[in-house]
């Protein structure tokens, strides 16, 4: 590793790193799934997923355990202060470990619940070995890369562990797609997965400390449990946006529905990993300025940040409203076990997706600045909207009563994050938010009209992949010219600093 990286190097190596990692997850996210759902159908793939979201509960373990590491790394970082650091990361690779034990048991009992109260047609024996084997890779992960993948991010140096993962993804597909077809269970498919991804953990846990210079005779830092209460109440809204959906559905519905409802999550995966490629770095660049105190240049990132956000969200989620129903209808061809055309949960799984985009420059800042105990009562209260709202609207309306009750808890959180900024962070106004998710709306609304008025005009209905990427292209083509049009109405400060930031980019006088 090279010792001497400026900031702005950081970010762009992680950038262009975590892109091709994007690239590549998502185009392997998409093949390996579809080998999953036509070799073992809809009712194995359901239950895969299920099994995942079940285990991964088990991050409630870990809440906040993240979040509070880095915001104390930042600082010592920032400094230099190697004894510190090394005791950070101690104390984090120590609760690591009593936090694999725990997680050995609840899975062990998970085991023997699980089959008694969920509809499907599998032995004890195939859910089992499939919780085993899945379980596996989480244990791997706790005891040997955790803290120092921590440690990476918080360095804005995660582009090493990610270069690696790439190289883990391809080999894992191609691995996968082989054992699939040649007949193999998919028991084996899933231990060859945990098998090879397990790899990454171990180069953490052999390379990272080597290059810190980590001390193992420092002891653990005491602060970081105090600091981990707060941060863990602001973690169980991930916990809840990733989980809950699939968790309810797999008690109040079938392992089919899961099955639907993981086909859909393919697309929020690559919304998701698309966006990350741009925001990774942002959390320790906020960090660094805030352990340097420069609050201004925080408030001005922090302006063009909700710009760019803005603009993602008005391209990306225009592209998701109008392409993701074909998605799901050319992916599941020749699946006939059950309907993958939803319309409207399509339309409010997006919309969900909508208000969590929203939220990420605020939560970015709050993050950094580890403000984990002010905003806790904001987590407890969107866990509750979701959970309950989820609950009995699924008895209603079934899957998007699921959709619908995210999406009520990302806007309630969104709003509790903006809110807090604008009072105790930055001195700004709480209707920058709401001018911002309005102008984020009025594109969604614009874009799509366009779009549905062209593809009739031009009689191209979607029957294939490749009018599927023609209609891609066309409606990324139609929201990037609308979005830059009105950002010269509604962001013109903004949009001039963009010309102003590629003028200097390309050597020219701002």
């Amino acid at each position: 590793m090279k010792k001497e990286v400026s900031a702005k190097q950081k970010i762009v190596y992680n950038s262009m790193s975590n892109g091709l990692y994007q690239i590549i997850s998502l185009i392997c996210g998409l093949i390996l799934p579809r080998f999953i759902l036509l070799a073992y159908g809809s009712a194995y793939n359901g239950l895969v997923a299920s099994i995942s979201q079940f285990l991964g509960i088990t991050e409630i373990l870990t809440m906040g355990l993240g979040g509070a590491a880095r915001a104390e790394l930042y600082d010592s970082l920032a400094y230099q202060d190697n004894n510190r650091t090394s005791g950070i990361v101690k104390a984090v690779s120590l609760y690591m470990r009593k936090t694999a034990l725990i997680f050995f048991v609840y899975m062990a009992v998970l085991m023997f619940i699980y089959p008694l109260f969920v509809q499907s047609a599998f032995s004890f024996w195939e859910i089992s070995s499939l919780f085993l084997i899945i379980g596996l890779g989480n244990i791997i992960n706790y005891v040997c890369g955790y803290s120092y993948s921590v440690l990476l991010d918080a360095d804005n140096r995660a582009y090493y562990y990610t270069n690696v993962k790439i190289l883990l993804m391809i080999t894992n597909t191609i691995v996968s797609i082989l054992l699939i077809g040649f007949g193999y269970s998919i028991q084996l498919v899933k231990l060859v997965n945990i098998i090879t991804y397990a790899l990454g953990p171990l180069y953490l846990f052999f390379l990272v400390p080597r290059h810190y210079k980590l001390k193992k005779s420092i002891p653990k830092e005491t602060s970081l449990r105090r600091k981990q209460k707060d941060a863990a109440a602001n973690s169980i809204a991930l916990i809840i946006h990733e989980n809950t959906d699939a968790v309810l559905l797999t008690i109040l519905t079938s392992a089919e529905m899961v099955s639907v409802y993981s086909v859909y999550n393919l697309v929020i995966k690559g919304l998701k990993g698309v966006l990350s490629v741009f925001t990774g770095s942002m959390e320790p660049y906020f960090g660094n300025l805030w352990a340097k105190h420069e609050v201004k240049s925080m408030e001005i990132t922090l302006r063009h940040y909700e710009y760019f956000i803005g603009t993602f969200v008005s391209v990306m989620l225009s592209a998701a409203m109008v392409m993701i129903l074909p998605f799901v209808e050319l992916y599941t061809q020749g699946v006939k076990d059950i309907t993958y055309v939803l319309p409207v949960y399509a339309l409010f799984v997006v919309m969900a997706e909508v208000t969590r985009c929203i939220r990420i420059p605020y939560l970015t800042v709050v993050q950094a600045a580890g403000k984990y105990k002010e905003t806790k009562n904001g987590a407890y209260m969107e866990a509750g909207i979701n959970i309950v709202l989820s609950f009995f609207l699924t008895l209603k309306l079934g899957m998007v009563g699921v959709a619908i009750g995210t999406l009520a808890a990302n806007l309630f959180r969104t709003f509790q994050y903006a809110d807090y900024i604008s009072r105790f962070l930055i001195k700004r106004r709480i209707r920058r938010t709401v001018y911002l998710l309005g102008w984020v709306l009025f594109n969604l609304m614009i874009n799509t009209l366009l779009y549905n008025q062209l593809i009739r005009y031009l009689g191209l209905e979607i029957s294939s992949w490749g009018r599927w990427i023609v209609g891609g292209i066309l409606i990324v083509g139609i929201s990037t010219a609308e979005v830059f049009l009105s950002s010269f109405v509604f962001y013109r400060q903004d949009i001039r600093w963009i010309f102003r930031y590629i003028g200097k980019v390309f050597g020219r006088k701002p």
